[in-house]
């Protein structure tokens, strides 16, 4: 039934999905996350602002490669 929401297994992740299309040969599903597109606005208060350890910093380093960090 289209509007339908189930958990599959997308390239070992489980996820939320939902029906958006059936047809006689196919069922369509949308694994965007339901807020995808949506503009999203928080508040926020700091509550401490500290140096990186070195732990920290290495890590770091070794999550960047030459397209740029991922995080």
């Amino acid at each position: 039934e289209i509007g339908m929401v189930f958990n599959t297994i997308i390239d070992g992740d489980e996820i939320e999905v939902t029906v958006v299309g059936i047809n006689d040969e196919e069922v369509t599903v949308d694994a965007n996350h339901e807020l995808a597109g949506e503009s999203l606005h928080f508040e926020v208060k700091i509550v401490e602002v500290r140096d990186a350890t070195a732990e920290e910093i290495e890590q770091a380093q070794h999550d960047c490669d030459d397209e740029g960090c991922c995080h």
